[in-house]
């Protein structure tokens, strides 16, 4: 997730895609089993020592492979920072839309908002914790290298995606375009702040989660109020 408004061009994010991909997609399981090693080896030395100190060398020592298996997956620690990043957002991604069905369900046609965004937000903060310290450097390794921000930009979207549902029920005057600037606003918002609370000690953390609760809480009910075309269900606070 990344500071720039727009999706990249698609061709720089295919062509990044490409100089960061695995080299080989393991399909026997001893070979599937060796890679989730590596890319575990590898999230415990950046948990460890950060992406700088992640290099091929030392990662093959770690994982205790020859180096040349660990080339055969990846060619470079750039590709293995980008392995680690699927992992990361495949489980927000299933964490994100678990967490929706079971706050927004499509069953409640007056969602209690006050009581639906804070769940929300204390699920993505425990999938935040429970992938700590790795998920911290993680996103830094992301934002540090160009190919790897342009599909970081790329994930802010889809990851938005799995939101547009909800906001377009929940804010049903906002067009096509509004609703997908919107999601990625709310997620970038959401996971900004979560990170930085996995950086403060416990009693400010539980400050700032609850700052962060009010903010998301205030900022759909002032779109409510200023796009809703006609008074819809109430909302309750």
């Amino acid at each position: 997730m990344n500071e720039q408004t727009d999706n990249p061009a698609p061709n720089a994010t295919m062509a990044a895609k490409d100089r960061v991909a695995q080299r080989s997609a393991p399909r026997q399981e001893r070979s599937r089993a060796r890679q989730l090693a590596l890319l575990a080896a590898a999230e415990a030395m950046v948990a460890e020592v950060g992406v700088d100190g992640l290099t091929m060398r030392a990662l093959a020592r770690r994982a205790k492979l020859p180096i040349a298996s660990v080339y055969h997956y990846y060619p470079s620690a750039a590709a293995i920072i980008n392995g680690l990043a699927r992992q990361y957002f495949e489980t927000m991604r299933v964490a994100l839309d678990a967490s929706l069905r079971r706050h927004l369900p499509e069953t409640e046609a007056a969602p209690k908002l006050g009581q639906a965004l804070p769940c929300i937000i204390d699920d993505m903060l425990a999938m935040f914790l429970s992938q700590a310290p790795a998920v911290r450097f993680i996103r830094t390794g992301l934002r540090a290298n160009h190919d790897l921000r342009l599909l970081d930009i790329e994930d802010t979207f889809v990851n938005a995606a799995y939101l547009e549902p909800y906001l377009r029920r929940l804010i049903p005057g906002l067009d096509t375009a509004q609703l997908k600037m919107t999601a990625a606003v709310l997620l970038e918002a959401i996971s900004v702040n979560l990170l930085l609370a996995m950086e403060l000690p416990e009693a400010e953390r539980a400050g700032l989660i609850e700052a962060l609760k009010k903010t998301v809480v205030a900022m759909f009910e002032g779109f409510r109020i200023r796009v809703q075309p006609s008074p819809g269900p109430p909302v309750t606070i």
